[in-house]
């Protein structure tokens, strides 16, 4: 055999060779798209997945899921100061109103008026200040027994409860917390919430999402579960 037969003969079988070596990384190839790809995609999905913490219990209204002696207590308290604040408010309408009497047109049917004290426009001016600390005082306790009672009947009539879910805004003041706003929706904690679960500070300082559950007829807060962030343990 000539020497140019065997170079023939060596060039081929080195391109049958790459051929074939082409042809096994063509065909390990589309197996691990087959096979191992769907695993990695899956075991990538489940770890997301693990990351993704769910919604637990993070704190309830106490005023609308209980009947304890101190919820009695404190709504019959609510409600005394607010009659109280009506009945200061009626007496210093009726007083104020025999008063602009009297200044209009000299008249005191009721013997309202002292002689010796008659009333001026400062004092009218002071006995509208009056009126107006008693019209709110009178608002913010009766109207939080109001909204209580109501929401209690919405809930005994077995009617459904309304969500909203997002990241909540605190309204932190110097002593406690007025209110948290979720989704644009407001929700007052000040007389309408007796908080009890987590604490606000720990769901503010970990982060995370609130989805609250509420009556939508007074918009009053009835439980509120948590999500925390999935990075927040780590933080710690």
């Amino acid at each position: 055999m000539t020497d140019s037969k065997v170079c023939y003969y060596n060039c081929a079988g080195q391109h049958q060779g790459r051929q074939r070596f082409a042809v096994c990384r063509s065909t390990l190839s589309h197996l691990a798209r087959l096979f191992i790809e769907p695993k990695m995609m899956t075991l990538r999905d489940s770890t997301f997945t693990q990351r993704q913490p769910e919604f637990r219990e993070g704190f309830r209204n106490h005023y609308m899921t209980s009947l304890s002696p101190g919820v009695l207590l404190t709504t019959a308290f609510h409600l005394i100061v607010g009659f109280i604040f009506l009945v200061l408010l009626l007496s210093n309408v009726g007083l104020y109103a025999l008063w602009l009497l009297y200044l209009i047109s000299g008249l005191d049917t009721f013997q309202a008026i002292s002689p010796d004290d008659p009333p001026s426009t400062e004092g009218m001016i002071g006995k509208l200040f009056l009126i107006l600390l008693f019209l709110l005082g009178s608002a913010v306790y009766l109207g939080a027994v109001k909204r209580r009672l109501f929401s209690r009947l919405y809930m005994l009539a077995g009617r459904p409860l309304v969500s909203v879910e997002g990241r909540p805004e605190f309204d932190f003041g110097e002593s406690c917390c007025w209110g948290i706003k979720v989704a644009g929706r407001y929700f007052k904690l000040d007389k309408d919430c007796w908080l009890i679960g987590i604490g606000l500070e720990e769901i503010q300082a970990a982060g995370g999402e609130l989805r609250i559950w509420y009556v939508p007829s007074t918009n009053v807060l009835v439980r509120a579960e948590w999500r925390p962030d999935a990075w927040a343990p780590l933080q710690k």
